[in-house]
């Protein structure tokens, strides 16, 4: 029986009438949850991420700009553009606000020692909630270098979310300087 079927059978045997406006209400608070990132009144970073020249000035606007959406919208056309000019603006804005759409935008754009750096000081810092470890870990895969895999291994050896760094890095093709392959 499928979702909407047992709303309407459990709705309808006890208040018949109801059923549709559950559903209806299950809609709204879906669709609640599915903000677009963009809105109208982003017709310039629009055009810009569009026609991929990317104008440094109107994303750096979005990047430094005090409302989240605007912020979120300029986070996912700088990952989108793969371009490591945006890197310092992603890097400043706000961690616990936008750690997604910034991991997300660091990832795209690539090998940086710029992110590297930030993210591993992120990892070391004992106030980082272990939510975000995982995440910080998965990044890492894609933005460091060989070395930095190495001694993510050593030293971060029994953490949670090593293995998806790996995984990353090896999608990469970067591998253990070392023996030339990575160590599992």
């Amino acid at each position: 029986m499928s979702f909407i079927r047992s709303i309407e059978y459990t709705t309808l045997k006890y208040k018949p009438g109801l059923a549709m406006g559950k559903i209806l209400f299950i809609c709204l608070l879906l669709t609640s949850f599915l903000n677009a990132q963009y809105t109208s009144k982003d017709k310039d970073l629009i055009r810009t991420t569009s026609s991929r020249t990317f104008d440094t000035t109107i994303v750096n606007n979005y990047l430094v700009s005090e409302i989240v959406e605007k912020v979120n919208a300029g986070l996912l056309s700088a990952a989108n553009s793969k371009d490591s000019r945006f890197i310092p603006n992603i890097l400043n804005t706000n961690f616990e606000e936008h750690h997604n759409f910034k991991l997300f935008a660091l990832s795209q754009i690539g090998e940086s020692s710029l992110s590297t750096n930030y993210i591993l000081n992120l990892l070391s810092n004992s106030d980082t909630e272990d939510v975000h470890r995982q995440e910080l870990f998965s990044a890492l895969g894609f933005v460091a270098d060989s070395i930095t895999l190495m001694s993510l291994i050593n030293n971060f050896p029994i953490e949670r979310g090593i293995p998806t760094a790996i995984i990353n890095f090896n999608s990469r093709k970067i591998s253990s300087p070392q023996k030339g392959r990575l160590p599992y």
